[in-house]
C-alpha cells in the first residue's frame, strides 16, 4: 500500500515542479517573452511574458563563483559542473535546471539543480554552526541539519522564528501551524504586503519561504493545532508521509493550545523552544523534554498546578488582565525590567486607567531579535549543545540572563 496524499503539504499557492522529464526554454527574439517546450519539443506554454518568467540560474551561479573558496573540493566540483554547461550545445543549455510554477501569481521560475541551488543558500553561513568539539566536517553537519524537522506553532512572532530557522538551518522539512488570517495591525511586525492581508499567516509564510527554496517541504496546518491533528503535528503520520517533529517552537497566543502543546511535547520527549518579545526585551526559554520528561510545563519555578490554575481562571473570564496573569506565569517577571512595557502591564493588572489599545503591545524590531534566538537554538540543539533554560536580553542595554516568576 502506497503513501496517501499529504493534505498538509498541498497548501494554497504551493509551487509545482513542471516538466520534470525535461524541458527547453526559447526566448522570443525581442526579449519580451519566452516559450517553454517539453522534452520532445512540443509546446508546453507558447507565450510566457517576461514579467511572469524568472531565470535564477545565473544569480545562483554568480553566488557560488563568488563564495566557494578557490581550490576547495566544492569549488572544483562546481567548476566542472559549470564548465560542462558552458561547453554543452545550445539545446542542453536551454534545458538545464528545474522549472517551477507558482500558481497564485502565475509565475514560472527556472532554478539551478537542487543541490547547487540549496548550496548557494548556505555558503555564507555554512561553517558558523559547528559541533561543540568543532570536529565535524561541514557535510556531516549538513546531514544533521537535513534531519531537523522544526514544528512552529503560531505565525506572528513565530514567523520570525521560522524565517531564522530557514536561514540558519535550511532544513529539508518544516511544519507551520496557524489558524488566523493577517490584519493590518499585524503589519508592525510581519513583512507582508497588501496581497497577503486577510490570508492565513501560515500559508503566507510557506509561500514566502518557497519563493526562494521550492525544494524544502513545508507542511501547513492552517487550522492551527487541535486535538484532531496534534499527533500529526508532533508525532507525524507515516500513512501520508508526514514526518515527526524533532523540535517544537511554541509561539501561540491561546492558553489552552500553549498547555496542550507542551503536555504533548513532554509526553513524546520533544524539546520545546519559546521566544518572546517583551517591549524592548527578548526572551528565550528552552525545555529539554527530549532529555527529561519530568520537567515542568513552564520555567521559573512555577508548578504545573499553579500554571493550570492560571489557565482555568482565564477560561472562566477571558479578559486581558487574566491573560497577562497566565502569560507571565509562563514568562516570569522579565517584563518588569522594561519600563514602558511594565507600565502598560501594571495599569491592566492593577485596574488603573485603561490603556488606549487593547492588544498585547509588540515591537517589530524585538520580534526579529526574538525570532533569531529561535533559529540559533534549533541549530544548537541539533548539534548537541547545552543551552541555558532561560535568557533575556534588554535590547537597549545588553544581555541579562535568567528571569524568575
Amino acid at each position: 500500500m502506497g503513501t496517501q496524499r499529504n493534505p498538509y503539504e498541498e497548501y494554497e499557492g504551493k509551487p509545482e515542479f513542471i516538466l520534470t522529464d525535461g524541458f527547453a526554454i526559447e526566448e522570443h527574439s525581442d526579449g519580451s517573452a519566452a516559450a517553454i517546450l517539453d522534452r520532445n519539443g512540443a509546446l508546453y506554454r507558447e507565450v510566457v511574458p517576461r514579467k511572469d518568467f524568472f531565470d535564477l540560474l545565473f544569480p545562483t551561479v554568480q553566488g557560488l563563483l563568488t563564495d566557494l573558496a578557490q581550490g576547495s573540493s566544492l569549488a572544483e566540483q562546481f567548476e566542472r559542473e559549470w564548465g560542462a554547461y558552458l561547453e554543452a550545445d545550445e539545446e542542453a543549455m536551454r534545458s538545464y535546471g528545474v522549472l517551477v510554477y507558482y500558481p497564485r501569481r502565475g509565475h514560472i521560475v527556472r532554478f539551478a539543480p537542487r543541490y547547487w541551488h540549496r548550496l548557494a543558500l548556505m555558503v555564507r553561513n555554512s561553517t558558523l554552526f559547528l559541533d561543540s568539539s568543532q570536529k565535524m566536517k561541514w557535510g556531516d553537519i549538513r546531514n544533521v541539519f537535513n534531519g531537523v524537522v522544526p514544528a512552529i506553532a503560531g505565525c506572528s512572532l513565530g514567523y520570525h522564528a521560522a524565517q531564522a530557522i530557514v536561514w540558519d538551518v535550511r532544513p529539508e522539512r518544516m511544519k507551520i501551524a496557524e489558524l488566523d488570517a493577517s490584519d493590518l495591525s499585524n503589519m508592525n511586525r510581519l513583512p507582508f504586503g497588501y496581497e497577503d492581508l486577510g490570508r492565513n499567516k501560515g500559508l503566507v509564510a510557506a509561500e514566502r519561504f518557497h519563493a526562494i527554496d521550492p525544494f524544502m517541504k513545508i507542511s501547513v496546518f492552517s487550522e492551527g493545532v487541535h486535538a484532531g491533528n496534534i499527533d500529526d503535528f508532533i508525532l507525524g503520520n507515516p500513512e501520508i508521509g508526514e514526518p515527526a517533529a524533532t523540535v517544537i517552537v511554541e509561539e501561540t497566543d491561546n492558553p489552552d493550545v500553549k498547555i496542550f502543546l507542551r503536555k504533548k511535547a513532554r509526553e513524546s520527549g520533544k524539546p520545546v523552544i519559546m521566544v518572546s518579545d517583551v517591549g524592548s526585551g527578548a526572551q528565550r526559554d528552552v525545555q529539554r523534554y527530549d532529555l527529561d520528561t519530568t520537567l515542568p510545563l513552564a520555567l521559573g519555578g512555577i508548578t504545573d498546578e499553579e500554571l493550570l490554575a492560571a489557565q482555568e481562571r482565564y477560561k472562566e473570564h477571558p479578559d486581558l488582565e487574566r491573560f497577562f496573569t497566565f502569560a507571565f506565569s509562563i514568562l516570569g517577571d522579565s517584563y518588569t525590567r522594561m519600563p514602558e512595557f511594565n507600565a502598560i502591564v501594571r495599569s491592566i493588572l492593577e485596574n488603573a486607567d485603561p490603556p488606549e489599545f487593547g492588544g498585547t503591545p509588540q515591537l517589530g524590531s524585538t520580534a526579529m531579535v526574538a525570532g533569531g534566538f529561535a533559529g540559533e537554538a534549533v541549530a544548537r540543539i541539533a548539534l548537541g549543545y547545552y543551552l541555558k533554560e532561560r535568557i533575556f536580553v534588554d535590547i537597549t542595554q545588553g544581555a541579562k540572563e535568567g528571569g524568575g516568576r
